[in-house]
């Protein structure tokens, strides 16, 4: 895929997820609940316009042939038979090493699960993006202990699933190149439609621009590793990738699910506050007489 199809979405949705966290968009779905699950916290884009994936079985994006996805089943059959490269990827703040070991530890459970429960010719490597330079990752042991390493590199399809650490250097380490740089719309217009969000020049200005609008903002770099990850996630040929948190399990589900469209691009907007979710966190607390909020047992 040409990189020059990545400059409109990528960028796009680094500034998508950092605004929600913010809390400037919001949801306007006004799909109604059902029975069975509300997925209105999801969102569908056919921004990618191919994929490398040539098969019948998961047509390219057609807004006139639109197959609708549902993610309580697993995907059919024929599709195991498929070559399917998936990465996770994930930002882990070294910094924040005692905060975060034991989350990343529960998600790397379930991703061993995953590789024991996938089909046999699908393949799910999980990639951490990290600040290398750090002494704080030399004195420590729990990624080499669970084979996380930056020597694991994915060349072909067929390599096993792997645990890859990956350099990037947080927002907060970055240095200004152009101090003068100037905020403004015209600079949101240069950035979204009219560089090339690739190239040397470009690739300095939204670092600048970044480091000075939300430099701060503790979750940047988690989304930011989406575009600073291309060149490594391209190299490693996966045909599809997950930009996830730590705090989070892959569900036996993910082992054998994929999207309907080779191309499909989703954008998940806070499952945990949907309604269906809420409830059951109020039933599950209600059961073990856990006090939270407004819903603590009478």
């Amino acid at each position: 895929m040409k990189r020059s199809k990545f400059k409109f979405f990528l960028l796009t949705i680094i500034l998508f997820n950092i605004f929600v966290h913010f809390g400037i968009e919001k949801s306007n779905s006004n799909q109604p609940e059902t029975n069975k699950f509300n997925y209105s916290y999801i969102e569908t884009y056919p921004w990618i316009p191919k994929c490398n994936l040539e098969t019948k079985l998961m047509p390219v994006y057609d807004s006139k042939r639109n197959l609708s996805n549902d993610y309580s089943s697993p995907s059919s059959d024929l599709t195991f038979e498929i070559r399917i490269i998936k990465a996770v990827i994930i930002y882990f703040p070294i910094d924040q090493y005692d905060s975060y070991a034991d989350e990343f530890l529960w998600l790397f459970r379930s991703w061993i699960e995953i590789i024991y429960l996938e089909p046999s010719k699908w393949r799910t490597d999980l990639v951490i993006f990290i600040h290398e330079n750090t002494d704080t990752l030399k004195n420590i042991d729990l990624f080499r202990k669970l084979n996380c390493s930056f020597k694991n590199l994915r060349k072909s399809k067929l390599d096993k699933p792997m645990c890859t650490l990956v350099s990037f250097t947080p927002l907060k380490f970055r240095n200004l190149i152009d101090p003068e740089l100037k905020i403004d719309q015209r600079l949101y217009n240069l950035l979204l439609y009219d560089s090339d969000i690739f190239g040397i020049k470009t690739t300095r200005i939204l670092s600048d621009f970044l480091v000075k609008t939300i430099q701060s903002y503790p979750n940047a770099d988690s989304v930011l590793i989406a575009l600073d990850g291309y060149d490594h996630l391209k190299k490693s040929g996966y045909d599809f990738v997950i930009r996830s948190d730590i705090d989070v399990f892959l569900t036996p589900l993910f082992a054998k699910w994929s999207p309907k469209h080779c191309n499909d691009f989703y954008v998940g907007k806070g499952a945990y506050s949907a309604h269906f979710n809420m409830n059951r966190l109020k039933r599950a607390g209600y059961h073990i007489n856990f006090l939270y909020g407004n819903h603590a047992k009478s």
